[in-house]
């Protein structure tokens, strides 16, 4: 999963699993969806696609702002505002949602109370880009907090049943920051040269407590070159990254590590006067603790 191109997968889930229930549409422009594998390019986690999640930027100029109530006690609120002004192409985005909920234990079990559990999240999100001839400079940021309520499973005169409990609440702050830039060295061939960091924090609380948690930062630097041709396109990227997590699990051992990982890519394209298109891709990968893997993939498309 992707917000503009930076990867969001959190390393301290299982799996690096993403959780798309966090995240609000306001701020989005478009959702691009690559079906299949595509390892070749993005790394060894993407063999059953890639979600990109685009920030609204540039456009008309223009002010949006909503505002929603429902049952349950919801109330949700949006502004945003995104335009071109001159050289500069600008988005920015606040919204906010809250709930009361309803109680998750149903009330046909014992361990029912009538305590609901309710939700608060609020985001802002911000994209800004200046061109001048060939340089282009663009920044980019997102700060997101969550609060949950949620019930225990350890509840009746057994401790083996779900029951209702008013203290319990899930914390999560994601926060995504880049600074990028772009020169055309000529009308064929483009560099380009990024950095940010992608952080996440989880906790959990029992009446004010915390009783586990989870951090981990992603720090990222990308240098790409494009050269776009008049039948053939080809694209050469380095990226470098350094993952770290720290975990404290209620039920397991606390765990912290960090990794330092770099990549090479090298994706092409080219068309032939038949409408014939070859395209291929191939990746190295060099992680600090597994060693050097390389993927690649190819293929060809012909109309009939």
């Amino acid at each position: 999963v992707l917000f503009d191109g930076i990867r969001l997968n959190d390393a301290s889930t299982p799996n690096g699993q993403y959780d798309f229930g966090q995240d609000m549409l306001g701020a989005l422009e478009r959702i691009e969806v690559l079906r299949g594998p595509a390892s070749a390019i993005y790394g060894s986690d993407a063999i059953g696609g890639v979600v990109n999640l685009l920030p609204r930027r540039g456009g008309e100029e223009a002010i949006v702002a909503e505002a929603m109530v429902g049952t349950f006690g919801t109330v949700r609120g949006a502004i945003t505002a995104s335009g071109d002004a001159g050289r500069r192409g600008y988005g920015l985005s606040a919204r906010s949602v809250e709930t009361d909920g309803f109680a998750l234990v149903p009330d046909r079990m014992a361990t029912h109370t009538g305590d609901s559990d309710g939700a608060r999240l609020a985001a802002l999100t911000g994209s800004v880009r200046y061109v001048a001839g060939g340089f282009g400079a663009d920044a980019l940021f997102q700060h997101r907090r969550s609060e949950t309520a949620f019930d225990t499973f350890s509840g009746g005169p057994f401790f083996d049943l779900r029951a209702d409990d008013p203290d319990l609440e899930n914390e999560a702050t994601q926060s995504i920051w880049r600074l990028g830039a772009d020169v055309a060295v000529h009308d064929r061939l483009t560099l380009r040269a990024s950095g940010g960091q992608v952080r996440n924090n989880r906790a959990e609380r029992d009446g004010g407590t915390e009783t586990a948690s989870a951090r981990s930062t992603r720090s990222f630097v990308d240098i790409t070159a494009g050269y776009a041709g008049e039948y053939s396109t080809l694209t050469a990227g380095l990226s470098l990254e350094r993952n770290r997590i720290d975990t404290a699990p209620q039920f397991a051992s606390p765990l912290r590590i960090g990794e330092d990982q770099a990549a090479f890519t090298l994706v092409g394209q080219t068309e032939f006067e038949s409408n014939l298109i070859f395209s291929g891709a191939v990746r190295v990968d060099e992680y600090e603790r597994f060693g050097t893997e390389t993927t690649y993939s190819a293929g060809a498309v012909a109309p009939f």
